[in-house]
C-alpha cells in the first residue's frame, strides 16, 4: 500500500487546487527553496493520516491550516490522498477488494471532516485504518525528522535498549506491567484501608443507622399525627370564620339600621331645635287681652254644663250595658253547666248501648239457645240419638281452620325470614366491598398526605415568586427613573470583531469601586472629577482597537491597566499627614473598596488626593512645609497647593450617591432574578408532584363514588324496622291462633267431661222411671227460663234508666234554649237604648276637646304676660338640651361608624383569611360539608380543641428535637451502606484472586519478553551493521552491551574502521555520527517495516558523498516500502526515482514532477521531461476570492 496521488486545495500555501500524482512506489524526493512550501506536502500527508497534535504540523489551531488563515477569501482546506491497494497482503482489514483507497480530510470553521472513498467517516475510523498498516501518525515511527537523528546520537544504553524493546513490541508490555504492579500495590493499600474502614467506620455506621431508622420512624409517625391535628385545627378555624361570616350580614344590617336611627334622631332633634328657635321669636310678639279672657270664661262655663249633662246620660247607658253583660255572663254559666250535664248523660247512654245492654241481650239469646238445646237434647235422647257428636265435629272443624291459618301464617313468616336472611347476606357482602374500597381510599389519602407538605410549600413559593416579581418590578421602576444615571453608569460599545474578548474591557471607573461611607461621596466625586467616567481596559491594544474601529459614538478616555502610572505619596508621608491633621485627613484611595487588580486605575484617580473633614484640615494638607497635596473637603471644596480654591459641589445628592443607589438596585435585581429562577425550577418539580396528586384525587373521587353506591345498596338491603314489625305481628297472630287451638282443646276436654256426666245422667235416667226423666228435663228447662226472665227484667230496668237519661237531656236542652232567648231579648233592649250612644259620645268628646282648647286659650291669655320671660328661659334651656343631645348623638354616630368600619374590615379580613385558607388547603372544598357534623371526625363539639393544640405543640417540640438528630435519608443510607459492605467484601475477594492471576501471568510474560528482546537485538544489530556499511564504505557498526553487563541491562553503539573498533563515538565527525544514528533508526524500521516512510531533511548534517549512499541504501534494504524525502542536497534527490520541485509563485506554492530514473512508475529518465502538477482551470467552490502575497509556512528564508 503506497501513495499514488495527493490533492491539495486551500491547504497552507496551496491556495488553488493542486494535484501531485505519479508517485514512485519506492523512492520519491521533494526539493525547493526555503519557504516555497515543500514541507507543507509532508504536513498534508500527516494531516490526512489523522494527526491530533497540531504542533507536529507547525500549527496551533485548525484555522492556521487554511490558506492565510481564511482571511483571503479561502475558507476551507482540503487534502485528498489516493493509495495503491493492489498488494492484498498489505491491505487494511475490510478493504482487500479495492485496488485504490481515497482518504480526504477537510477543515472549515474550526471543524474537521473525514471521507473514505467519498463517503463520510470518523476520525477514529480513519486512524484505525492507518494503524492497521503500521501508520500511527500520533506515534509516527515512519516519520523521521532531523531532530530525531540528533536525539538518537545522544542516547544512553538504557534508552537504546528501550528502542529495541519498542521495536520488539516489549516497551508497551513493560509499561503495562509497571502500571499493573503499581495498581496491585495501590489495591493492596486500598484493601487494608477498606478493612480499617469496615471495622472503624462502616460497622459502627450500620449500628448507628439502625438507631437512626427507629428515630426516623417515630419522626414520620409524629409528622402524620401533626398533619392530622393541624388539619382539624385548620378546619375548626375555617368553621369558626364561616360561622361568623354567615351571621355577619344580619349583624351588619342591624348595625346599619342603628346608624339610620342615629341619623334620623339627629335630623329630628335638629328640626326640633329649629322649631324652638321659631317659638322663641314668637314669644316676643305675644300680647294680653282682658275681653278675650271673659269671653273664654263664659264659653268654658257653657261647655262644662253641656259636658255634665252628657256625662250623666252616658253613665246611665254604661250602667245598662254593664247590667246586660252580667245577665249574659250568668246565662252563659248556666248554659255551660247544663251542657256538661248533657255530655255526661250522653256518655252514660253510650256506655249502656256499648256494654251492658248489648251483653245482656247476648246473654238472653244464649239462654234461649240453651233452652232450645235442652229441649232438643231431651227429644234426641228420647229418640236414642247423641247430640254431643255434632259438638265434637264443630270443634274439629274449628281446630282444622285454625291449624290451616297457622300454617299459612307460618309460611309467610318463613318467607319473610328467608328474605331477611338474603338481605343480611347481601348487606354483609356490600359491607366487605365497602371496607375494601375504604382501605383503598385511605391508601390514596395517605399518598396525598405524604405529598401534602411538598404541595403546601407551592403556595409559599408562588407568593414568594409574586413578591420577588413585585420587588423586581419596583426596582426596575426605580432604575427606569434613574435613566440618566444608567447612561452614565454603563459603558455600551460595539464589538470590533468576532474574536474580541469582552473580558478585556473592565467598564467605567465608577463601576469598579464601592464607597465605605456615604459621607465621602461628594468629596470623592470632586477628587476624581471626570476620571469617574473614564473606561478601564486591560491593555492599550484594546483601547486602540476600540478607537480605530469607532466602537463608541462619542469621545471616551481609556485607562489601560498595563501602562497607566501615577505618582502616589510614600506611606511615611501619608502617615505624617495623618499625624499632622490628627486623623482628620485620609488618602482618598483609603476610603473606597476595590479589586486589587484595579490598583493602577484607582491610583490614577484617587492615589494623590486627600479628603479632609473640614476646611482648616484641608489647608494643613495643601499648604504645609514638607509635602503639599490636593485636598477635598467633605462638602466638595478643593484646595490646590497652587493656591486656588474650587467649590460648587453643594447640592442635594451627589452623582456618586445616585450611582451607588443605581448599583445597589442593579445588584438586588440580579439577586432577585436568580432567586426567581431558582423558585421556577422548584415550582416545576412541585407542579409535577401536583399533577401526580391530581391523578390520585381523581382516583379517590372514583373510589368515593363507588363507595357511595355500595353504601346505598347496603342500606337498601338492611332490615327495615317496618318489616320487623310486620314479622312480629304475624308471629303474634300465630301465637293467638295457637292459644285459640289450646282453648279449643280445653273446651274439647270440658265437653268430653260434660258428655261423660251427661251419659251418666242419661244412664241414671234410664234406670229411673218415666215421670222422673220428664221431671228432670222440666226442671232443667224451668231453671233456664228463670235465668232468662231475670235477664229480661234486668234488660228492662237498664232500658228504663236509658229513657230517664234521654228525658233529662231534653229538659236540659229546653233550659239552654230559655237562657239563650233571655240573653237575646236583653241584647235587643240594650241595643235600642244605646242606639244614640255614639252621637252622645262624639258630642261629649268634642265638648271636652273644645273645653280643653278654651281652657288652653284662657291659660295662654292669662299667663302670656306673666310667663313670657319664664317661657323664654324654658325654651332656651330646652334648645340647649336638644343641641347637647344632638352633639351626643353625633358622637355616638361617629363611634358607631368607627365600629362599622372595623366590623366591615373584620369581615374583609375574615373573607381574605378564608380565601387564603382555601388557596392553601385545597382539601377544605371537598371536606367542608362535614365540618361540625355529628359522628364525623370534624364534630367539633366532641373535640377538645385546647387538648388538640397542646398535643400538636408537644409533638412538634418532640419532632424538633428529633429533627436535629435524625437522618432524613436513613433508609436509603442504611440500604446503601449495607449493600456497600457486601460489595466491598465481594470486591476484596475478587481483587485477591485477580492479584494472584496477575502475578503468575507477569512471571510467565517476563520470560517471553527476555527471549523476544534477544531475538530483536540480533536482527537489529545485523541490519544496523549492513546499513551503516552501505552508507559509509569501509566502516563497521554494532550494538553491544556495556562492559560487565548483559543485553537486558543496556546497549551502546560501537563503530570501527578498517577492522579497528573505536573506543568512543566522540572520535567520529558530526556527519559520521548522524549516519550511525540514521543506520540504527533504519534498522529498527527494517525490523518492523511500514508501507510508507517520510524523511524530512535528515541529510542536512551530511556531505554530498554520504547523501548519495542514502539512495543506494533505500533501494537495497527497503524494496517493499515507499520513501518520500524532503531534501535540499542534490546528491540525495538525484538518486530518487521521482523528483518533485516546489516553487512559490504569485503568493502560492506550485509543484513540478521530474522522472529522475526509471523506477516502478516508469517514465522518461530525462531531467528536462517535466510536467506541471497544478490544475488552475477552475477554482474550487470554497476559494472564490484570491489574496496577494502573504507569508508561507516554512521556518526560514534560505536560498536554494
Amino acid at each position: 500500500m503506497y501513495i499514488l496521488e495527493i490533492t491539495l486545495d486551500g491547504f497552507k500555501s496551496y491556495s488553488v487546487r493542486t494535484v501531485i500524482d505519479k508517485f514512485d512506489p519506492q523512492f520519491n524526493a521533494i526539493t525547493g527553496l526555503n519557504g516555497s512550501g515543500k514541507s507543507n506536502i509532508l504536513d498534508a500527508i500527516c494531516f490526512v493520516l489523522g494527526i491530533s497534535q497540531l504542533a507536529n504540523v507547525r500549527a496551533e489551531k485548525l484555522q492556521e491550516l487554511v490558506y492565510k488563515q481564511g482571511n483571503s477569501g479561502v475558507t476551507k482546506a482540503t487534502v485528498t490522498i489516493t493509495f495503491d491497494n493492489s498488494n492484498k497482503d498489505q491491505s487494511p482489514p475490510g478493504y482487500s477488494d479495492l485496488n485504490k483507497i481515497s482518504v480526504t480530510r477537510t477543515v472549515e470553521n474550526q471543524k474537521s471532516k473525514y471521507y473514505i472513498n467519498g463517503s463520510t467517516s470518523t476520525a477514529e475510523k480513519v486512524k484505525s485504518l492507518f494503524c492497521s498498516v503500521k501508520l500511527n501518525v500520533n506515534n509516527p515511527h515512519f516519520l523521521i525528522m532531523q531532530g530525531r537523528v540528533t536525539k538518537v546520537i545522544n542516547m544512553k544504553p538504557m534508552e537504546i535498549l528501550g528502542l529495541i524493546e519498542e521495536a520488539a513490541g516489549i516497551s508497551l508490555y513493560q509499561n503495562k506491567k509497571d502500571q499493573t504492579m503499581a495498581l496491585i500495590r495501590k489495591k493492596d493499600a486500598k484493601l487494608q484501608e477498606i478493612d480499617k474502614i469496615l471495622e472503624d467506620d462502616v460497622n459502627p455506621q450500620l449500628e448507628q443507622l439502625r438507631k437512626d431508622k427507629e428515630e426516623y420512624a417515630l419522626f414520620k409517625s409524629n409528622e402524620g399525627l401533626i398533619q392530622e391535628n393541624e388539619k382539624i385545627l385548620v378546619a375548626y378555624e375555617y368553621f369558626d370564620i364561616h360561622k361568623f361570616l354567615s351571621g355577619s350580614d344580619r349583624e351588619l344590617e342591624k348595625k346599619r339600621n342603628e346608624r339610620l336611627k342615629y341619623e334620623r334622631d339627629i335630623t329630628n332633634k335638629t328640626q326640633e331645635v329649629e322649631t324652638l328657635k321659631v317659638q322663641l321669636s314668637q314669644i316676643q310678639k305675644q300680647t294680653n287681652s282682658t275681653k278675650e279672657e271673659e269671653t273664654l270664661k263664659r264659653q268654658i262655663n257653657g261647655i262644662e254644663k253641656s259636658i255634665l249633662t252628657e256625662s250623666l246620660e252616658m253613665e246611665k247607658l254604661q250602667n245598662s250595658e254593664r247590667a246586660f253583660l252580667l245577665i249574659q255572663k250568668e246565662a252563659q254559666t248556666s248554659i255551660d253547666k247544663l251542657q256538661n250535664e248533657i255530655n255526661k248523660l250522653i256518655k252514660k247512654i253510650t256506655d249502656i248501648d256499648s256494654e251492658s245492654l248489648g251483653q245482656i241481650e247476648k246473654d238472653i239469646e244464649q239462654k234461649k239457645d240453651q233452652i232450645r238445646d235442652l229441649e232438643k237434647e231431651v227429644k234426641m235422647i228420647k229418640e236414642g240419638k247423641d247430640n254431643k257428636g255434632s259438638a265434637q265435629e264443630a270443634i274439629n272443624k274449628a281446630m282444622t281452620l285454625y291449624q290451616n291459618e297457622i300454617k299459612l301464617k307460618t309460611n309467610v313468616i318463613n318467607d319473610a325470614e328467608k328474605d331477611f336472611s338474603r338481605r343480611q347476606n347481601e348487606s354483609k357482602t356490600f359491607e366487605k366491598d365497602i371496607q375494601v374500597i375504604k382501605a383503598e381510599i385511605q391508601k390514596i389519602e395517605r399518598q396525598i398526605d405524604e405529598k401534602k407538605y411538598e404541595l403546601s410549600e407551592y403556595q409559599n413559593m408562588r407568593e414568594d415568586k409574586h413578591r420577588i416579581e413585585r420587588q423586581i418590578h419596583e426596582i426596575e421602576g426605580e432604575i427606569n427613573k434613574m435613566g440618566q444615571v444608567s447612561n452614565l453608569y454603563h459603558f455600551n460599545y460595539r464589538v470590533p470583531h468576532e474574536q474580541f474578548d469582552k473580558r478585556l474591557v473592565c467598564g467605567k471607573l465608577l463601576q469598579l469601586f464601592k464607597i465605605q461611607d456615604s459621607k465621602y461621596e461628594q468629596a470623592l466625586e470632586a477628587a476624581a472629577g471626570g476620571k469617574l467616567y473614564n473606561v478601564v481596559v486591560q491593555n492599550e491594544r484594546v483601547s486602540k482597537e476600540l478607537i480605530q474601529n469607532k466602537c463608541v459614538g462619542y469621545n471616551v478616555t481609556y485607562i489601560p491597566l498595563n501602562v497607566i502610572r501615577s505618582d502616589t505619596p510614600r506611606p511615611d508621608i501619608v502617615q505624617r499627614i495623618k499625624e499632622l491633621t490628627q486623623g482628620k485627613a485620609r488618602l482618598a484611595k483609603e476610603l473606597i473598596e476595590y479589586d486589587p487588580k484595579f490598583e493602577p486605575a484607582m491610583n490614577f484617580a484617587f492615589g494623590n488626593v486627600f479628603v479632609a473633614d473640614d476646611e482648616e484640615t484641608a489647608k494643613k494638607v495643601s499648604f504645609n512645609n514638607f509635602a503639599k497635596f490636593l485636598c477635598v473637603t467633605l462638602k466638595g471644596d478643593k484646595y490646590n497647593p497652587m493656591g486656588t480654591l474650587e467649590g460648587g459641589y453643594q447640592r442635594n445628592a451627589s452623582m456618586l450617591s445616585q450611582i451607588e443607589k443605581y448599583r445597589v438596585s442593579n445588584e438586588k435585581r440580579s439577586e432577585l432574578a436568580m432567586n426567581r429562577d431558582e423558585l421556577d425550577k422548584k415550582m416545576k418539580r412541585v407542579e409535577q408532584t401536583q399533577q401526580f396528586v391530581d391523578n390520585l384525587k381523581h382516583q379517590m373521587q372514583l373510589k368515593q363514588h363507588e363507595y357511595n353506591l355500595k353504601e346505598q345498596r347496603a342500606r337498601e338491603y338492611q332490615q327495615d324496622p317496618m318489616d320487623s314489625q310486620r314479622l312480629k305481628a304475624l308471629q303474634d297472630e300465630v301465637e293467638d291462633l295457637k292459644e285459640k287451638i289450646n282453648e279449643i282443646g280445653k273446651n274439647e276436654k270440658e265437653l268430653l267431661a260434660e258428655i261423660a256426666n251427661y251419659k251418666q245422667e242419661i244412664k241414671n235416667l234410664d234406670n229411673a222411671k218415666g215421670n222422673d226423666k220428664e221431671k228432670y228435663f222440666i226442671d232443667k228447662i224451668k231453671q233456664s227460663q228463670q235465668q232468662r226472665d231475670a235477664l229480661q227484667k234486668k234488660l228492662a230496668s237498664i232500658r228504663d234508666q236509658k229513657n230517664t237519661y234521654e228525658i233529662k237531656i231534653d229538659e236540659n236542652k229546653q233550659e239552654i234554649a230559655q237562657y239563650t232567648k233571655k240573653v237575646e231579648d236583653e241584647q235587643k233592649r240594650l241595643q235600642k237604648e244605646i242606639s244614640d250612644m255614639p252621637n252622645l259620645s262624639n258630642s261629649l268628646i268634642q265638648n271636652q276637646k273644645l273645653l280643653e282648647q278654651k281652657r288652653a286659650e284662657l291659660e295662654k291669655c292669662e299667663g302670656e304676660r306673666a310667663k313670657a320671660n319664664k317661657d323664654l328661659e324654658v325654651l332656651t334651656d330646652k334648645k340647649l338640651r336638644k343641641e347637647k343631645e344632638i352633639d351626643g348623638l353625633q358622637v355616638e354616630l361617629k363611634d358607631h361608624n368607627i365600629f362599622m368600619k372595623k366590623y366591615e374590615q373584620k369581615i374583609k379580613d375574615y373573607e381574605n383569611a378564608m380565601n387564603e385558607m382555601l388557596g392553601q388547603h385545597k382539601w377544605i372544598e371537598q371536606e367542608r360539608d362535614f365540618f361540625g357534623v355529628a359522628g364525623h371526625k370534624y364534630h367539633f363539639e366532641k373535640i377538645n380543641m385546647n387538648q388538640i393544640r397542646d398535643e400538636t405543640r408537644r409533638i412538634k417540640d418532640e419532632n424538633d428535637g428529633l429533627k436535629k438528630r435524625i437522618n432524613l435519608k436513613v433508609d436509603a443510607m442504611f440500604e446503601k451502606t449495607e449493600q456497600q459492605y457486601q460489595d466491598l467484601q465481594k470486591k476484596k475477594e475478587t481483587t485477591m484472586q485477580n492479584k494472584a492471576q496477575f502475578e503468575a501471568t507477569i512471571a510467565e510474560l517476563d520470560e517471553l519478553k527476555n527471549v523476544e528482546v534477544e531475538r530483536t537485538y540480533k536482527a537489529v544489530n545485523k541490519y544496523c551493521s549492513e546499513i551503516f556499511s552501505t552508507l559509509l564504505q569501509g566502516a563497521m557498526a554494532k550494538l553491544v552491551p556495556p562492559e560487565g553487563k548483559t543485553v537486558l541491562e543496556g546497549l551502546e553503539l560501537k563503530v570501527g574502521f578498517s577492522g579497528s573498533w573505536k573506543e568512543s563515538l566522540s572520535e567520529l565527525s558530526g556527519g559520521q555520527r548522524s549516519l550511525l544514528a540514521l543506520s540504527l533508526i533504519l534498522a529498527l524500521l527494517k525490523y518492523h517495516p511500514a508501507p510508507l516512510y517520510i524523511l524530512d531533511e535528515i541529510d542536512s548534517a551530511l556531505d554530498l558523498s554520504h547523501t548519495q549512499n542514502i539512495g543506494i541504501m533505500i533501494r537495497k534494504f527497503f524494496q517493499n516500502s515507499q520513501f518520500i524525502i524532503v531534501s535540499l542536497k542534490e546528491g540525495l534527490f538525484q538518486n530518487a526515482n521521482v523528483l518533485f520541485k516546489v516553487q512559490f509563485v504569485d503568493s502560492r506554492s506550485t509543484v513540478k514532477r521530474f522522472q529522475v530514473r526509471k523506477g516502478n512508475s516508469g517514465g522518461n529518465e530525462n531531467m528536462n521531461d517535466q510536467s506541471m502538477m497544478i490544475q488552475q482551470s477552475k477554482p474550487s467552490n470554497n476559494n472564490k476570492k484570491r489574496g496577494r502575497g502573504g507569508k508561507n509556512d516554512d521556518d526560514d528564508d534560505m536560498s536554494f
